[in-house]
């Protein structure tokens, strides 16, 4: 292969592995975590100074916050005034690619033969691509991708004194106060520094190494710099306040550990493949070699830091992209030099051959979201606000029903009311998590999961005029408040419900409101409309996008009913299940709503005549489900409950095996036993 050819092919697959990072961060908008620092960020241009106490929320108004993340806020609100909120995932575009170019960096600090460089580069976009891949689930527009990003840098920074004895190291002085006021993360940045400046005195005291005075004294003056802050010196100890508060913070998924079956994603598995392939040949060199080798190949720091980032990664879910950034270039020196012997002109032409269409497939799966549906994954593309993950349906409906006053508003909603209903509206819990609000409220808060009852001793505290409640997770909080004497539902979607307190002033519009239902509240929001920059970036690289086809096959009607049956809400659940049918013909998750509905309806009728004529419909319902929908467990699964409430021991134990043939379910399983200890 020419060298001129090569020089071509590896800028063409350089360039493709860049626009894969680029439209991995064209994201629509799904982080409701945006709307509370859009609104931080507002409040602090409108009032030329950092927010230092909470002034929104009525529950802890006037109290101290520290807001480390104040600059990121200015900057994402300075994105959102360029092209709306769906803009700001552009942000990490662009910080992204400065991720991998400063891992590329420090890659070529490498002391590699001039021959073998192209063979180099080729295995460092093999890895990055893989490192891509395990950390795209935390590129969601969060100022942790600065986090990300000046993690890479410090240990370029550190590696580059390291092999080269340059002046570079000052810069840690100024990155350590931008990092500060950026992200509470910015303690990882004084991990960094006090871990290699520990290896460094390690290895004076043990190794008989020279003292590099320079980095000593430049490590000291970064850490004093972390008091250039809004907060002064006191910032020095609050990543030891932030280590307490994770400790603390139960309230995340995010924050899952590996003990926790949420952590073991594919995220979790690619991130275990970067530490076997690194630790590896470690202990090989440590047997063969001995500890003092180990010390001089890597250095003491370098090897004490690994060990901390794999410990972060494995406690918690998202520090995950903070091994695998860590271990990246680690990864590729070690396959450069296990595989050297392919770095033929054969060789690397295979490579980069199957690089070129592995970046293309990749492409055009993220743009298409083939990627996002194969990998099951929550994210799409196109920079937009998602109506089907952030209450803007409830929003257009408050604001054309002119709902004011105090009201609740959950963890998940609340931010984006902030944001939206501002300036007046303030909210009862937030994202801002422990940061503003006390432990001691949280759990009183989540408490309503499980005991709704909860609400009216808030609402005793607070007088609420209104609720605007997360449709998922509070299925408890939804039944109660949908029974409750003093509350009535007039509005609720895909995301969240809204109710009214039944005051003089609301009756009326209540009245008025169920008068339009025609049955139900159900209603499907409308998108919100896309600025045109955002809009132009997302044609720029998929020609083909349309915004609605995203929305293509999704049932809102079915969708409707599955929250009405779950709410024990029949009459409207019947009417939306019955236009899903209408809209969409029959399947199996409309069928089996009917089934579902119609059998737990049978379960708590008094009288034998209609508990028999809904038992019936229902029978009716399951058998239709199997006969059209043999593949479908849920089914049979039903069909063995009536069975075994009928009495019927052989249909009961066929269904319930049919059930688990087609899937594993240990409910189905319970059922199973019991019918085959049942007596006939």
């Amino acid at each position: 292969m020419r060298f001129g050819n090569m020089k071509l092919i590896l800028s063409l697959i350089k360039a493709l592995f860049y626009l894969c990072v680029i439209v991995f961060g064209i994201k629509t908008l799904k982080e409701p975590d945006i709307y509370w620092m859009l609104r931080t960020g507002e409040w602090m241009v409108e009032n030329g100074r950092v927010v230092s106490e909470d002034l929104f929320s009525f529950t802890n108004y006037g109290t101290p916050w520290i807001n480390v993340k104040w600059l990121f806020e200015l900057i994402l609100y300075g994105v959102e005034r360029i092209g709306g909120p769906e803009l700001t995932p552009v942000l990490q575009c662009f910080v992204y690619c400065l991720v991998f170019y400063f891992l590329e960096k420090r890659i070529k600090l490498l002391s590699i033969n001039e021959e073998k460089k192209y063979y180099l580069t080729l295995i460092s976009i093999v890895i990055f691509l893989v490192a891509l891949i395990a950390i795209e689930f935390r590129m969601l527009a969060r100022p942790e991708m600065t986090s990300h990003l000046l993690m890479v840098v410090y240990l370029f920074l550190f590696e580059k004194h390291r092999k080269q004895g340059t002046s570079i190291l000052w810069w840690l002085i100024p990155l350590q106060i931008f990092w500060t006021n950026m992200h509470e993360a910015f303690g990882m940045g004084l991990v960094i520094i006090v871990g290699f400046l520990l290896g460094e005195i390690y290895e004076v005291v043990f190794h008989q190494k020279k003292g590099d005075k320079k980095l000593m004294l430049i490590s000291i003056l970064s850490i004093l710099a972390i008091s250039i802050n809004p907060r002064g010196i006191i910032m020095i100890l609050h990543p030891f306040e932030i280590l307490s508060q994770v400790d603390l913070n139960k309230y995340t998924n995010e924050l899952a550990g590996f003990q926790d079956l949420f952590y073991w994603k594919k995220e979790a598995f690619l991130m275990l493949s970067f530490f076997i392939l690194c630790a590896i040949p470690l202990l090989r060199k440590f047997k063969k070699e001995g500890y003092n080798a180990l010390i001089k190949s890597y250095g003491a720091g370098w090897l004490g830091l690994s060990v901390l980032f794999f410990y972060l990664a494995f406690t918690a879910y998202r520090n995950i992209p903070f091994f695998v950034l860590f271990s990246t270039p680690f990864a590729v020196q070690i396959l450069f030099l296990k595989f050297n012997k392919w770095g033929t002109p054969k060789g690397i032409q295979l490579i980069s051959s199957s690089l070129l269409i592995a970046l293309v497939v990749l492409y055009l799966g993220i743009v298409s979201n083939t990627y996002y549906e194969l990998s099951n994954s929550r994210d799409t593309y196109g920079l937009m606000v998602d109506k089907d993950k952030n209450p803007t349906g409830v929003v257009d409906f408050m604001n054309e029903l002119k709902v004011d006053g105090q009201g609740f508003s959950d963890y998940l909603t609340s931010s984006y009311l902030m944001w939206e209903l501002r300036p007046d509206f303030k909210t009862f819990i937030d994202l801002r998590d422990l940061d503003v609000f006390s432990n001691e409220f949280f759990d009183s808060y989540f408490k309503l999961y499980h005991q709704p009852e909860q609400f009216d001793q808030f609402d005793k505290k607070y007088d609420f005029n209104y609720a605007v409640v997360f449709k998922n997770d509070f299925t408890a909080l939804h039944i109660y408040l949908d029974k409750h004497e003093n509350w009535e539902m007039v509005y609720v979607d895909a995301v969240a419900a809204l109710y009214l307190k039944k005051t003089d002033e609301n009756i009326i519009k209540i009245d008025s409101l169920i008068e339009q239902s025609r049955g139900t509240f159900y209603k499907v929001a409308e998108e919100k409309k896309v600025s045109e920059l955002a809009q132009l970036i997302n044609v720029c690289f998929n020609p083909f996008y349309k915004q609605e086809s995203r929305r293509e096959g999704v049932d809102y009607d079915l969708i409707g009913g599955q929250f009405f049956v779950s709410n024990h809400d029949y009459n409207p659940a019947i009417i939306q299940l019955n236009r899903s049918i209408e809209k969409n013909g029959e399947n199996q998750y409309n069928l089996f709503e009917l089934a579902k509905l119609y059998l737990e309806i049978s379960q708590i009728s008094q009288a034998d005549e209609t508990r028999i004529k809904y038992t019936n419909i229902a029978i009716n319902y399951f058998n239709k489900l199997t006969t059209s929908f043999p593949n479908y467990a849920e089914g049979w699964k039903g069909k063995g409950i009536l069975a075994l409430n009928a009495g019927n021991k052989e249909l009961a134990i066929s269904s319930f095996k049919k059930s688990l043939n087609l899937k594993e379910d240990k409910e189905t399983r319970s059922f199973l036993i019991l019918a085959e200890f049942s007596p006939r």
